[in-house]
């Protein structure tokens, strides 16, 4: 008999910078009430299901919503640097829209010559 590993991935929860159309990165918010309300569906959801290990990125808002969901399962979740999201340096916290098209071409920022 072959012991199957289940991994069950859930992303955090919607956050006032979001809701800003911020890029996070490292960078943290908070969660907004409609990301709360979410938090808790999943956490419903999960309610019913057990699990071996319960891990969690560090930054804040992941922390946030893993702990609202810890709850419905009475388990703690295992702040992991590793799961950070990735660092976009000095984009962090511009608008999202600046990934729609590289900035130069907006004449926002001059390219690199």
């Amino acid at each position: 008999m072959t012991k199957r590993t289940q991994v069950v991935l859930v992303r955090h929860a919607q956050t006032e910078m979001i809701t800003k159309n911020r890029i996070h990165g490292h960078s943290d918010s908070p969660l907004s009430q409609k990301g709360i309300r979410d938090a808790n569906k999943t956490a419903d959801r999960l309610r019913e299901q057990s699990f071996d290990v319960f891990y969690s990125s560090s930054i804040g808002r992941a922390m946030s919503t893993a702990e609202i969901i810890g709850d419905a399962l009475n388990m703690t979740p295992v702040p992991t640097d590793g799961l950070k999201e990735r660092y976009y340096g000095w984009l962090e916290g511009k608008p999202l829209s600046l990934f729609d098209r590289p900035a130069w071409k907006r004449g926002q920022i001059l390219p690199h010559r």
